[in-house]
C-alpha cells in the first residue's frame, strides 16, 4: 500500500502503529531491565504514544516519537518536562485533571 508523503518521516520511513510500539517498549524494558512492564506503567506507554499520534489516525512517524523522547531526557528543560507529564494524564486535552485520569497510573 502506497502512503502519502505527510505519513512519511523525513527520512521516508512508514510510521508504525500501536501494537508495534507496545512490543518493541516490552522487548526493550525486558532486555534492558529484565522484568516486564506493569499495568500502570503500560498505560503511561499507552498515553506517550497517543500522544505521539497527532493526527489521530493509531500510527506515528518516527521522528515524532523520537522527539517525544528527547523531552524524557535529563538534559530537557524542566518546565517542559512537567507540561510534557500534565499532558500525559490530561487524557481528554481539557487542561484540567481528573480523579479518573491520575489513579490509573498509581
Amino acid at each position: 500500500k502506497a502512503l502519502q508523503n505527510e505519513e512519511m518521516d523525513s527520512t521516508g520511513r512508514e510510521p508504525f502503529g500501536r501494537a508495534e510500539f507496545s512490543k518493541a517498549m516490552e522487548s526493550f524494558v525486558v532486555k534492558e531491565v529484565g522484568i516486564r512492564l506493569l499495568a500502570y506503567e503500560i498505560i503511561f506507554m499507552e498515553r506517550i504514544f497517543d500522544r505521539v499520534d497527532r493526527r489521530r489516525n493509531g500510527s506515528v512517524i518516527v521522528g515524532d516519537f523520537v522527539l517525544t523522547l528527547l523531552m524524557l531526557s535529563v538534559h530537557t528543560d524542566k518546565l517542559a518536562k512537567v507540561a510534557f507529564a500534565f499532558d500525559m494524564f490530561d487524557t481528554d486535552g481539557d487542561g484540567c485533571l481528573l480523579y479518573e485520569q491520575i489513579m490509573p497510573m498509581f
